[in-house]
């Protein structure tokens, strides 16, 4: 009987698993027992990659110190952050778009830091699809630090600072080295009717990352920006 109890119990928890799984409202964290959490970033990597996570809200003309572009606001549906794409010229046939999926900085985007290319590697990039005359960039939020986070990224500037590089200061916090995801870029791009592109980036991940979401691409162009004493730490681990 006490076997038949504990089957019957097994049996129960399996379909309760698998009907988590299934769930397109539940999240990682509901995958807490102790045979269920190997399945949480799996159930998460999976839904990224099957499920719809973003809307469309807004578009609107936006003339930019680079030049007139067609501004999309997109909305994630699972944690209703906002994303930006910036469209240039006519990208209606999708193929060998070039493309630039950039990730939020706010210390070098906004205030110019000089501890990451960040800035400037938006600028060239906005630069390059003009000169092009059509382009695609996407502006991806709540990617600060790699992904750690304001707080922790000014915590590992710290570290950098008595000589750790990006990757050994995160290691120092017990933070991941990257914990950027690009299933939201990747839906925005197919969104807007890209299928093929050529990736503007010298990061390798972004661009198995891109990849995975079944987008071709064509090839890779580099941004080259200037390496000084205060952002060699950064670029040295792109």
């Amino acid at each position: 009987m006490q076997k038949r109890a504990q089957l019957l119990g097994s049996a129960k928890d399996r379909a309760k698993t698998v009907m988590t799984l299934a769930s397109p409202d539940s999240k990682p964290e509901d995958l807490n027992r102790p045979d269920e959490l190997n399945y949480q970033n799996f159930s998460f990597w999976y839904r990224r990659k099957r499920d719809r996570l973003i809307e469309r809200a807004s578009v609107a003309r936006l003339p930019l110190k680079w030049g007139n572009v067609h501004a999309y606001c997109y909305k994630s549906v699972i944690d209703g952050i906002e994303h930006i794409a910036m469209v240039k010229g006519d990208i209606g046939d999708g193929q060998d778009i070039l493309v630039r999926v950039h990730s939020e900085c706010l210390t070098g985007d906004i205030f110019g830091s000089a501890r990451c290319d960040c800035g400037d590697q938006l600028a060239m990039a906005m630069e390059m699809i003009e000169k092009a005359g059509r382009g695609v960039l996407v502006y991806l939020r709540g990617h600060e630090g790699r992904g750690i986070g304001l707080g922790h990224k000014l915590r590992a500037y710290n570290l950098q600072d008595d000589g750790c590089d990006t990757v050994e200061a995160n290691e120092e916090l017990g933070l991941p080295v990257d914990s950027q995801e690009y299933g939201i870029g990747a839906q925005i791009l197919r969104d807007l009717g890209v299928r093929s592109m050529k990736l503007m980036t010298n990061n390798p991940a972004k661009y198995s990352g891109i990849k995975g979401y079944g987008l071709s691409i064509a090839g890779r162009v580099p941004l080259i920006t200037p390496i000084t004493s205060e952002n060699h730490f950064k670029v040295a681990n792109e």
